[in-house]
């Protein structure tokens, strides 16, 4: 007989979902049941216009309310915040995290739990590309953008599981608790941070093939939410930068901002490139920044962790920090007249560095010590 001491929440976020909400409760209750796991069912609607919430008030009518769990927003939030408004509802001691739209099949979840005890593993997650896992209803363009996602993040970031890019996972609570305070991703890429934050913690991956099927009612998620996330979650100034990445094929490992909380614009872009001179690599770094008053010059701070552990921390007048260079290498002229100013500098990466995961944050303040800029990197040799 299966044990009955844990309990699986499982949350799903729901957007014109009417049709499959149906579908899917009805498959979650069976497996579940079936196996005799305690479960329940977390529906995060983000202000559905087509029905999607009257829905699910009926399955909680049908199943109980102990078994589907309604906890609404008013509107579309994204994903990320999603899962932070649902587990903070979750009874269960493990997060089964998919989407809502039959492309992950509940019959998984049994094997799910099978290799999470096999190993005791923190995370376990789907996988399409490895197995007999496998993609049924993408055409090929598709395919190959995740496909491709998939080849990056696996040469620059490592991230210890097969499938980045996918969102059919199970969680600790704990560990899910964890991630989600530390990704700062939003939409599509939010899933792709949280595979690879859990390897930079050390957290163990365990994978299960699955097969994938496109959604059956509605519209994708990928198609349209990507971009729906890119829309409605990120500044117009984000998008930009995102667009100027994207079509120069750069490979981004960083961002800056004109604050470090709150409110903030896009500045800047890190990106990394071959760096032909040596045979190594260097980083590039665009700013643009528009100043309302003059500037005079203030503080530039840099500090690098190394897997996690303080490597350097400096800071350096910025009016001064070139002035040894030679006339046309120089990029720093102060001081700077109110109005738009743009810089583009390049930084060799040494080619002594160990192997492993660098993270930098960079700061600029006015000559009051104020907050000019801030920005963070990271990336893997």
């Amino acid at each position: 007989m299966a044990e009955r001491k844990n309990k699986y929440s499982v949350l799903l976020p729901t957007y014109n979902e009417k049709d499959n909400l149906p579908l899917i409760v009805w498959l979650l209750v069976k497996y579940f049941t079936e196996s005799k796991y305690d479960f329940e069912i977390i529906v995060i609607d983000d202000g559905s216009p087509d029905g999607t919430l009257e829905v699910a008030k009926q399955l909680e009518k049908i199943y109980g309310k102990d078994k589907i769990v309604l906890r609404p927003r008013e509107k579309k939030l994204g994903l990320g915040t999603a899962y932070i408004h649902g587990i903070k509802h979750a009874t269960g001691n493990f997060i089964v995290i998919m989407d809502a739209d039959l492309s992950h099949h509940p019959k998984f979840i049994p094997e799910f739990i099978k290799k999470q005890k096999e190993g005791d593993y923190d995370v376990v997650s789907g996988t399409r590309y490895s197995g007999d896992g496998g993609v049924y209803g993408w055409d090929i363009k598709r395919k190959v953008v995740s496909r491709t996602a998939n080849y990056l993040t696996q040469v620059l970031l490592r991230p210890g599981a097969s499938d980045v890019t996918g969102s059919f996972r199970l969680y600790k609570k704990e560990i899910l608790e964890k991630l989600i305070n530390a990704c700062v991703s939003k939409g599509y890429v939010f899933q792709m941070e949280m595979i690879v934050r859990a390897t930079q913690f050390g957290f163990s991956i365990g994978e299960v093939p699955i097969s994938f099927v496109d959604r059956v009612y509605g519209t994708s998620k990928l198609g349209g939410s990507e971009v729906a996330e890119d829309e409605d979650e990120l500044t117009d100034s984000e998008i930009s930068w995102r667009k100027f990445i994207k079509d120069n094929n750069y490979v981004a490992i960083g961002t800056l901002w004109d604050s470090c909380d709150g409110d903030k614009e896009t500045i800047g872009k890190v990106i990394l490139l071959p760096d032909k001179q040596t045979g190594g690599i260097k980083s590039r770094t665009f700013v643009n920044v528009t100043f309302e008053e003059e500037y005079n010059g203030g503080e530039l701070g840099i500090s690098v962790k190394y897997n996690g552990k303080d490597l350097y921390d400096n800071k350096w007048d910025f009016c001064s920090i070139d002035e040894n260079e030679e006339e046309e290498d120089r990029q720093v002229f102060c001081p700077y007249k109110p109005g738009y100013h743009a810089w583009i500098t390049d930084r060799k990466v040494p080619k002594y560095l160990p192997k492993g995961t660098y993270f930098s944050k960079t700061w600029l303040t006015d000559g009051d010590g104020e907050l000019v800029a801030c920005g963070f990197s990271e990336f893997v040799l």
